[in-house]
């Protein structure tokens, strides 16, 4: 999960969780080529010729951006909104139903008087890594299945998470 959707459902304040929100925030890659298009520009003509492209154009419409003249100095505005309506506007029904849950348990109060657990509860993608026996002992504790070739195919996968493991497929 996101750090700027872990501050967003914490604190219910979408500007708190602006400054966390980073390009791999948006699963979306064309998203996140048409936001790198929009930066890269590096003058006022180049940016209007990609303005004028139905993706860009579609991009800024959705997240409010449609009734401001797009320029140099504007850009930056326009990036962020693309990014709030990506992050936030896009799954707004989800996250308000994960943040009533949170509610529900205390969840929120908890992490707000304890801001240091917010990694804990919402750990990102890189705070989590797993060694590969680790995740070979989770393999190996259910071994209960009646598969025929189970302990075959539990052995085969734990030589592969070990080459993994060594950079063999990298």
């Amino acid at each position: 999960m996101s750090r700027a959707l872990a501050y967003y459902l914490v604190s219910g304040n979408i500007d708190e969780a602006l400054s966390e929100i980073t390009l791999s925030d948006v699963p979306d890659l064309t998203v996140q080529m048409c936001r790198r298009c929009l930066e890269k520009a590096e003058d006022e003509e180049t940016l209007s010729n990609i303005e004028a492209r139905d993706d860009i154009q579609f991009l800024l419409t959705q997240a409010g951006f449609a009734n401001e003249l797009l320029t140099l100095k504007s850009r930056g505005r326009a990036v962020q909104h693309i990014l709030l309506h990506q992050v936030f506007k896009v799954r707004r029904d989800e996250i308000e139903d994960i943040r009533k849950g949170l509610d529900s348990v205390c969840l929120t109060e908890l992490l707000m008087a304890n801001e240091h657990c917010m990694k804990l509860v919402f750990p990102l993608t890189s705070d989590i890594t797993y060694t590969a026996n680790q995740v070979i002992d989770v393999i190996a504790a259910d071994q209960h299945g009646s598969l025929p070739l189970k302990e075959k195919v539990v052995e085969w996968f734990g030589t592969y998470i070990k080459e993994l493991e060594h950079g063999q497929y990298s």
